[in-house]
């Protein structure tokens, strides 16, 4: 029998990867500073949480992919930008500075990597691992030379939440504490509706808590903050992951739980929708127009690019799993040939 599917989990993803989409689609929009600010507080975070949560350490897995799309895609999207975007420009082939958005897959591959380093059933030792992480997020950036490089510095801020998911997906115990109807119930659910309208008040009184640092890629020194931020960042990041789990339903919603499902494809092929897009004067009217524009727009992205028949294909052509066959093909072809020449000696 299929295994059955966390639906919740299916539908948190459908609404992030509609925040990602919608957050990109009106960066350049006047006036939406806040609801800028509030979407970028948090997807990223949440997104990391996910990963983490089915994650498990398969160096196949990471391979193919992760390492293999991230060169193909840095690749196209160099291409792209060179030959669509800014036509003329010289195009450059570097893969240590990830194109826009493709630090996901940098990120997710170093997590991926130190799964056998931080992975543990003992939830003490989860405590301890978990408090290093944030711990690291906290010091790592009064390192001036942290920067883009190899999206090193996003490894560090979104280390603690991908930790958070992997360890409640892997602890049992956790799982069970955290599925009790007590956290489910309505007036929990009111309670972290009091908790969002406070997270949003706190974003917008605060103007020090800017998107470039809700990027998660800039220092102290260069990003103009403090640890003070950091940790406040990192709470609202970890409140609203907690928002998330408790209002979103555990049932299937059509359309939406399918969509949820494809979220790695509408990732990495967005950007050629929406870069193109955000360079066209597609918001002459008023904030609000503007906003369901920017929705709609969104909404169709993700159906284009995270229904069924275009994830399938783009699980067929993107998937370097023809590496990992090459490589064990040739591995025992070595052996076959070791062996035959062992038996030559004997």
């Amino acid at each position: 029998m299929e295994k059955e599917r966390d639906y919740r989990m299916d539908n948190i993803r459908f609404i992030l990867i509609f925040l990602t989409v919608f957050g990109h689609m009106i960066t350049l929009m006047p006036d939406v500073s806040l609801l800028y600010r509030t979407i970028y507080s948090f997807h990223m975070p949440a997104f990391l949480f996910v990963t983490g949560y089915f994650a498990r350490f398969d160096r196949k897995r990471i391979l193919t992919k992760f390492v293999y799309p991230y060169f193909v895609f840095q690749l196209l999207y160099l291409g792209f930008n060179s030959w669509v975007l800014d036509p003329g420009s010289e195009l450059r082939i570097q893969f240590v500075y990830p194109f826009w958005h493709l630090w996901f897959l940098q990120v997710i591959t170093c997590f991926y990597l130190l799964i056998p380093l931080f992975d543990t059933d003992k939830t003490w030792k989860q405590v301890i691992f978990f408090g290093i992480s944030v711990g690291m997020a906290l010091i790592v950036p009064y390192d001036v030379n942290m920067d883009a490089y190899l999206s090193l510095m996003r490894d560090f801020t979104f280390l603690p939440y991908f930790l958070a998911g992997y360890y409640l997906g892997h602890n049992k115990g956790m799982q069970r504490f955290w599925n009790r109807n007590v956290f489910h119930g309505a007036f929990i659910k009111c309670i972290v509706c009091v908790l969002a309208a406070y997270f949003v008040l706190v974003i917008a009184k605060d103007q020090a808590i800017t998107g470039d640092i809700l990027f998660g890629s800039a220092s102290y020194p260069r990003g103009n903050y403090g640890p003070e931020i950091k940790w406040k960042t990192l709470i609202i990041a970890m409140g609203w992951i907690c928002i998330l789990l408790v209002m979103i339903p555990g049932r299937r919603i059509p359309l939406l739980s399918n969509l949820g499902k494809n979220t790695f494809s509408v990732y990495l092929l967005h950007a050629c929708l929406v870069l193109p897009l955000r360079t066209m004067e597609i918001y002459p009217f008023s904030t609000g127009v503007n906003l369901l524009i920017a929705a709609g727009l969104s909404i169709g992205i993700i159906v284009l690019l995270g229904n069924s028949f275009v994830s399938r294909w783009f699980s067929i052509l993107v998937d370097g799993g023809w590496i990992a066959n090459w490589i064990n093909r040739g591995a025992k072809r070595i052996n076959q040939y070791l062996d035959s020449r062992e038996k030559i000696h004997q």
